[in-house]
Formats: C-alpha cells, structure tokens, sequence
C-alpha cells in the first residue's frame, strides 16, 4: 500500500456513492434511499436487491455506480417489493436467478427518452460480464450456467448482440437449454411490462435450471474433487446472491438480529442503574499523575507530524460562515470612508480613502466526540489523545463548541448488577446487566487551555474496560441537544460492535446492536443531530450512515485529519 491513508478513498467512494443516491431519490421521488456500506437502503433496512451485476465494492469505478445507480432507480419505479417477495422460490440458486431477471426486466423498461441511462446501464452490465469471465467463474459448469442464463436473458428482453468473444464460451451451454427454457425466454419480452405474468416464466426458468444443476449432482459419482467443486459452487451462490458485504480495506462490524430485543418489542431493558456513573476525568487522575499525562501528551504532539495550520483552514471551510460586523477601513477601493475625505487634500498620493464591509467568519455549530473507551481501544489510546486535543483546539479557534465524551464501564464481567442478577435466580431476558460508566473529558463550557489538563487522561489505561454504545450515544445526543445552536455533529469513535460480556451471555448476540442500532436511526430521523461514526480499523457502516474507516496504527497524519474534516462537509 502506498503511503496515502487508506481511509481516503473510503471518504471518496462514500461521497460519491451519497451523489448516486441523491440521482436515485430524484429519479424515484423516493426521499429516504442512500447507500450504506455499499448497499443501498430505505429509511433504516437494506432494500433486497440481490442481482449479482448490481453489487459494489470499494472498488466499484464511477462509470460502473452509474450504472448500478440507474439500475436500482428503474427497480424501485418498476418492481413491486412486495409482489416479489412473496413469489420467492425457496432455494438459493433459485432466488438467485429470479433475481436476476426481474432486474433485468425492469431496465429493460427504460424509456428511449433517456439514451445515457440506456448507456449506463449497458455499460454496466458488460464490465460485470467480463469481471465475471477474467476471475474465472465461467471455468465451472454452474458459473457458465450462471453467466449464459444472464446473458440470454438480457439478449431477449433488450435485443442487444451478445459480444462475440462471448459466443464460443457459451455455445453448447446455449445449445443445451434451448429446448429447455426457449419458450419461457421467448416470453420473457412479451410479458416484461407486466410484472406478475412475467414472473410465471422466470420462476419456471429458475426451476428448470435447479433441477438440472440436483440431476448432474445425484448423476455424478461423489469423489474428494466433487464434493469440493460443490462447495466451490455453493460458495459462488452465496458470493453471487449477496455480494461481498466487506470492504477491501476495512472489514464491516458483524451486526444481526436479537430475537430477545425484537420479541421484547424494541423494548430495551435495563438491569439496575443503581451503580451506573457519570463522571469527570478529573476526578479521576490525580495532579502528579495530571502532569505525568499531560508531559506524554506534549511528546506525542511533537512528533505527531500533523500541520495545525493547514488543519484550521481545513475547519474553516467546513463550518466558519461569513458574517457582517462592522467595516474593514484603509481600503484601496470600496465604499468612500467620510473620516478620511481631508486626506484628500492634505495627502494626495494616499490611496487608503476606503472601506469594506467586514465579514469575518463566523461558526453556528457545536460538535461532541464520543469516544470508546472499552478495552480494545486501549492501543489507541495515544492517537486519540492526540487528535482529540487537535481536534478540539482548532474548532475552538473558529468558534466551534466541542465536547470530548467516553464510555466504558466501572467493572469488569458484569459487576456488581451480574450478582444481583444470579442471587435474583437469574430471570430470564434482564437486559443490560453491567455497570455503566459515561467520562467527561472536557464539557461544552470548559475551554481548551482548561481542558488540556484532562484530555491527557486518555492515556490512563485503566478506564477501557467494556462499552454500552446506545446509551452513550443517547446521552451524547441529549447533551447536544441542550445547545441551542444551528448545527450540532455527534463523532462516535470506535473499533467495533457494542460489547459487555454479561449483558452478551444473558441476553443474545446482537441485543446491545440492535439498541445502538435504534437509538441512531432515532436520532438520525428527527434530523436535529448529524451522527458520524469514525470506525478505527473498521467499518461501522452496520449502525452508521455517515461513516468513515481510519487506520490509526499507521498514525495520525495530515491525510487522516483532512479526511475526517471532509466526511463533515454538507
């Protein structure tokens, strides 16, 4: 990897993936679309477009999400979800390929009216078809299959000529299914803008082609190189089905469903508050060991090699706004400046006779970095500190208000609330079961000189433990939401899924994510907070839409700043 932040293309692609977005909302009249984690979806759930030619990457070039963009836009005018779901086969394979043509009969809808869609589309479709071809997927029967089905389809329903390079890989593939499936593709065109009527031959197609595919299974004698090409094919199902959620840089947060928190009606429960915190650092680092933290911190900031200066014009751009106060005098050209009118006279040569209107900028914002502080995070600990205190300095400058929060937890395992809980009998579904402890670093009214004292204690190792990311980002947001300012940005840091080992043995996986999950999606919708999630190593897409990957074991540097400072831009 070159010496660019990894991160920076992440920002980039998300950018540009946020303008296709908006291109599909215009086109559907369908306001709340966007992508995430290069999926797209509505409101707060995944839209179940499974095509395999319609799957992104990180990697995905422009042209190619352009024509992924109009492909899901055609979808969404021309598809009826709910229709769709209740005729889908039962099987993988068969999804797949019912899949696959309903999509490609909704673009094939495309008005003449729109010849770059048309372009776009087609475009896509040919770099997907020899992606698939050049990493060898065709080189098995079911990857032929596969690609030949698609092919065909797409033949029939837009009448475009397949490319020729293509004609010799699929002709016996091509030959074998014609007497087949030659009726039902032939009324793939006829039926195309009648969804319903349509989806009796795409279902037979489907069918077809999964019994062929279980007959040269039970036909073919089971041998070690069998049983592993039907692994490989399984394999090609599910990568074709559901693309690769992953990214190639960064991997994704494993998020699912919690049957307890669903059952329980979104309900999220709470043990015992009787030993949660809220607490200042301060109270918690004892001055020697103040001093001790605050000399390390000035170390790491010497050698941190970011440019202050070139970080501060970086915030102005994002959020200082120009505002009338006053005049600017000693002009050279401008409004006449009265005072000065005797100069004229009694120094002719003097210019400076003039005055401007003073516009100096201004910021209407408040920002809130909450940060993990559970026991992963605890390598990090001395990146943090230092982009905390940068952080915090230059948005000072600009007039920024900021606020440094934490979350961990006062125990280990449980603590306290875990015995309660086991003298109790241990009743079943109890909910968050620890010991929560929100930090204070530095609040909306201290400011940074006063706070450079207790940003240090970042470095005092023994506040990571475990995190509650829900409740902290609901405290964090109510904390932000008592200022009453224009804009107010919440910066949730983290390396990965919500994680208090008691609350996970009690309960089930994904009852803490899926709280985190609610409580963003809450915030998100009422729109008075905008909410970014700065995955250390990770991508936080799963609970964030506005979100960003950085890897802080290389270091905090100028790319990574700049980076941060443009996933805030609007």
């Amino acid at each position: 990897m070159s010496g660019d932040h990894r991160g920076g293309y992440n920002q980039q692609h998300q950018l540009i993936e946020n303008y296709s977005a908006a291109t599909i909302r215009a086109l559907t009249g369908e306001r709340d679309l966007y992508f995430r984690s290069h999926r797209l979806h509505k409101a707060h759930k995944r839209l179940p477009f499974h095509a395999s030619h319609l799957q992104l990457t990180a990697d995905t070039r422009l042209p190619d999400l352009r024509g992924v963009s109009d492909a899901l836009a055609l979808r969404l005018l021309h598809s009826d979800r709910a229709l769709h779901q209740s005729l889908l086969p039962e099987t993988p394979f068969e999804q797949l390929v019912f899949e696959l043509l309903e999509q490609l009969r909704t673009e094939s809808l495309v008005s003449v009216a729109y010849p770059g869609i048309k372009a776009n589309l087609l475009h896509r479709f040919m770099s997907w078809s020899h992606s698939f071809h050049n990493e060898g997927l065709t080189d098995g029967a079911l990857g032929l299959l596969l690609f030949t089905v698609a092919q065909i389809s797409r033949l029939r329903l837009n009448r475009y000529a397949i490319p020729e390079e293509f004609d010799d890989l699929m002709e016996s593939t091509r030959a074998g299914l014609s007497p087949l499936i030659g009726n039902d593709l032939r009324a793939l065109q006829q039926t195309r803008t009648d969804q319903a009527a349509f989806a009796v031959h795409a279902l037979n197609i489907a069918q077809i082609l999964w019994e062929l595919i279980e007959e040269n299974r039970k036909n073919s004698p089971i041998t070690s190189d069998k049983k592993e090409l039907i692994k490989k094919q399984d394999r090609l199902i599910l990568m074709l089905n559901h693309g690769d959620d992953g990214d190639d840089s960064f991997t994704a947060v494993h998020s699912g469903i919690s049957r307890f928190f669903v059952d329980g009606g979104g309900q999220y429960r709470i043990f015992t508050r009787e030993y949660d915190r809220i607490k200042h650092v301060g109270d918690l680092v004892l001055p020697m060991q103040q001093q001790l933290l605050r000399e390390q911190q000035d170390e790491l900031l010497r050698h941190s090699g970011v440019n202050y200066f070139r970080l501060l014009k970086q915030l102005q751009a994002v959020f200082a706004m120009p505002q009338r106060n006053g005049w600017d005098f000693g002009q050279e050209d401008g409004y006449l400046d009265g005072a000065r009118l005797t100069q004229v006279v009694t120094s002719p040569s003097e210019r400076a006779l003039f005055k401007h209107e003073a516009y100096p900028p201004r910021s209407h914002a408040a920002v809130t970095f909450l940060l993990d502080c559970s026991g992963s995070m605890k390598v990090h600990s001395d990146k943090l500190a230092v982009m905390m205190e940068l952080f915090v300095k230059g948005l000072e400058r600009i007039g920024v208000q900021t606020e440094v929060l934490g979350f961990s937890t006062n125990r280990w395992n449980g603590g306290r609330p875990l015995k309660q809980w086991r003298a109790q009998g241990k009743p079943e579904h109890p909910g968050r079961l620890c010991e929560s402890l929100q930090l204070i670093f530095k609040d909306a009214t201290t400011g940074w000189r006063k706070a450079r004292h207790t940003l240090p204690a970042l470095l005092k190792q023994d506040l990571y433990r475990e995190g509650v990311d829900g409740e902290a980002v609901d405290w964090a947001c109510q904390r932000l939401l008592q200022q009453d300012i224009a804009r107010r940005l919440l910066i949730v840091v983290s390396d990965g899924c919500p994680m208090d080992a008691a609350t996970h043995q009690a309960n089930d996986e994904f009852y803490l994510d899926n709280h985190l999950q609610q409580v963003v999606g809450r915030y998100e919708q009422q729109g008075q907070i905008e909410i970014y999630g700065l995955g250390v190593g990770m991508d936080l897409s799963p609970y964030y839409r506005r979100h960003l990957p950085v890897d802080l074991v290389q270091g905090v540097d100028n790319r990574m700043m700049a980076d941060i400072v443009n996933l805030w831009r609007r």
